[in-house]
């Protein structure tokens, strides 16, 4: 079997609320990649046309996942992270092979260690290497350097940023369709005048400094 290799980045590590996503993509050929990089460097009008250029495309294999407020207070961010992408994996391969085999473990012994890399953006391998016994590659701004790993980084900044947007209707006082959740000045002051909201990481709060 041929080598799949998985191209994996997240968004909302950081942020002071609600998901952390994952995306993960596997090409199903090799076709010319044209300007995928760090979704931060791209305007919010070119990440769209970028998403929307990545999901119509037939030879791009991409799954999401994504862990909530409560799991990343109860379990810690690295945690949520590394089981978002466990149960991105599973939905991953099982598309690529076009099989439906249940558990990760399953479908990495069907396919064979040996067949599989997964490269991550970051430096960090959220222990999967010692979890999945894959070859597991960490490369700091991969998201800028691998045109794969770029378009992840689009996929997961941009369908974050719509799920912010409709939850910032649903809680006005805070202005996360400005921030998208992060530790602003602004977003620290709605946070001192009204407390925080259900999906707030009330773990992550209090390591904020006062304004």
């Amino acid at each position: 079997m041929e080598k799949i290799i998985i191209y994996i980045d997240e968004a909302g590590r950081w942020p002071l609320a609600w998901p952390v996503y994952v995306w993960l993509v596997a090409m199903k050929k090799r076709i010319v990649l044209k300007w995928f990089k760090d979704s931060k460097k791209c305007s919010e009008a070119v990440r769209e046309k970028l998403y929307k250029r990545i999901i119509d495309h037939k030879s791009v294999c991409r799954t999401t996942a994504k862990r909530d407020h409560e799991v990343i207070d109860n379990q810690g961010i690295s945690y949520a992270i590394q089981a978002s992408i466990s149960e991105g994996l599973e939905h991953l391969l099982n598309d690529f092979l076009e099989k439906k085999i249940v558990g990760l473990a399953n479908i990495i012994e069907y396919i064979g260690k040996e067949n599989i890399t997964i490269m991550l953006d970051g430096k960090y391998d959220f222990k999967l290497r010692s979890m999945l016994g894959v070859e597991v590659k960490t490369v700091i701004h991969g998201d800028d350097l691998i045109p794969q790993i770029g378009m992840a980084s689009i996929l997961a900044k941009v369908e974050r940023d719509h799920e912010m947007v409709s939850y910032h209707k649903k809680h006005l006082n805070y202005g996360f369709a400005q921030h998208k959740w992060y530790g602003t000045l602004a977003h620290r002051k709605a946070l001192q005048k009204y407390g925080p909201c259900r999906i707030h990481r009330k773990s992550f709060l209090t390591k904020l400094q006062p304004c």
